[in-house]
């Protein structure tokens, strides 16, 4: 995490720091893998994270570090089947200055067009789009932006455009380019590479920090999705968007219990749909989406204020779900983990544990009633968990959506609010189909 301007300029008071900023990442690698490596974006830094051997079907191993700079994962498989492949988590903290508080991310595929729900770009907030190139040719990215107001393109104030050279970054400032005073939907396309994209996002109250957080691109859309990991929201913002047709969405709060409450809202194609929640309702861990058209969904969620007025948000996309996901805790950091079961029948999920060694700690069943979320802290898994498993055990439709919030000791003792989540990495086994089409010529 970083400040978009860290300039000494006037009074020392008012000069805005980092403070004692820390990172922490965690990597797990699973399955059959004959290699894995991390390498800087410009391609100067790159190290092996298996020590140049193979790993088979059920292997784990973990690697830990700080998260400063940006890294490229990469592995390549021997099998194709679920938990083969990596999960990482980086976390970013401080209980000094402006970035008081806790952010978290997961990994960031590379991709021709990503997209992002974000919160404001008015007064207080400061949001920088980093676009990584790690291809060997060069890049231009084109923006476009929505907002709530109507289905028509933001106007930006600043170059639609971009270009990233091979194997680097570029830093866009998003507050700088439009502003919006509740959300915006943003999308990000490359024409010559593919790009791995994040948003760095602060909020500040005058001299008083109101959080931090990376923001990923969201998933495909859906007409049914989770937003996970709502336990601790005090208050709430939902962002929908869909592309291309009008419809409603009903959404469900859920909880240990199953359902609590249910909602509807409206909305129309291109335009961004926005929901306020002056309080969540009771119990809530997660929420459903279900809609008439497939969407894009994400929420904009805070915690409970410090005495000072210190406080801190999280930005959760909304996810299909999946059938098997892995949980990668960085060191120092306490993780919850909610399981939500989108389907109408109960379901059996098997949970496995493994400590930073890839060693076994853990290994049980647990039952998850329809509709309902089921709350596990790493820490009742074992003693130093690194790496955890989720899979349901019906071989039926996908049921499952798994999210994760974190926690660190030095924060509340500090007494900072902290408040970061993410969505748990999908293991399924992903397939694709391809048509193969035989041309013949005759050359005379």
């Amino acid at each position: 995490m970083q400040l978009a301007d860290t300039g000494n300029y006037g009074d020392s008071d008012f000069q805005a720091s980092a403070g004692d900023l820390s990172s922490s990442m965690r990597v797990g690698l699973m399955g059959a893998l004959y290699q894995a490596q991390k390498e800087s974006v410009n391609h100067t830094d790159t190290s092996s994270l298996l020590d140049n051997k193979t790993m088979s079907n059920g292997d784990v191993h973990t690697v830990a570090g700080d998260a400063g700079t940006s890294s490229v994962l990469s592995t390549r498989t021997l099998a194709a089947q679920k938990f083969t492949g990596a999960a990482g988590t980086v976390l970013s903290w401080a209980t000094q200055a402006d970035l008081r508080g806790l952010s978290a991310a997961s990994c960031v595929p590379f991709s021709s067009s990503q997209s992002f729900l974000i919160p404001p770009t008015d007064t207080g907030w400061s949001q920088q789009l980093i676009v990584a190139n790690a291809s060997d040719k060069s890049t231009s990215v084109q923006l476009k932006a929505y907002g709530s107001g109507s289905a028509e393109e933001l106007k930006f104030e600043t170059h639609a455009t971009a270009t990233v050279a091979a194997h680097a970054e570029t830093t866009i400032d998003l507050s700088a380019a439009f502003d919006v005073k509740d959300a915006a939907f943003v999308t990000v396309t490359s024409n010559s590479a593919p790009v791995a994209a994040v948003i760095q996002a602060v909020h500040m109250n005058g001299l008083v920090p109101q959080g931090s957080d990376y923001i990923v691109p969201v998933s495909s859309a859906a007409v049914q999705q989770v937003i996970p990991a709502v336990d601790g929201v005090r208050q709430g913002r939902l962002a929908i968007h869909a592309a291309s047709r009008s419809g409603s969405a009903r959404l469900s709060f859920v909880g240990a219990q199953g359902e609590i409450e249910k909602r509807d809202v409206e909305y129309n194609a291109g335009q961004l749909s926005v929901s306020d929640f002056d309080a969540m309702p009771q119990g809530t861990q997660a929420i459903v989406v279900t809609s008439t058209t497939p969407v894009v969904a994400a929420l904009y969620g805070t915690g409970a204020a410090a005495s000072d007025g210190q406080n801190d948000f999280s930005m959760t996309n909304g996810h299909a779900a999946q059938s098997a996901y892995a949980v990668a805790v960085p060191d120092g950091a306490s993780a919850t983990i909610d399981v939500t079961n989108i389907l109408s029948d109960s379901q059996d999920v098997h949970v496995v544990a493994f400590n930073a060694d890839g060693q076994q700690v853990d290994n049980k069943d647990i039952s998850l009633a329809s509709h309902s979320v089921a709350q596990i802290q790493a820490s009742d898994l074992g003693s130093g968990v690194a790496l955890v498993q989720i899979s349901q055990k019906s071989k039926g439709a996908s049921a499952l959506v798994v999210g994760q919030s974190f926690s660190m000791e030095a924060l509340s003792k500090a007494q900072v609010t902290a408040r970061a989540t993410s969505v748990a990495t999908s293991m399924d086994l992903s397939t694709a189909q391809y048509t193969i089409t035989h041309k013949h010529s005759v050359l005379n």
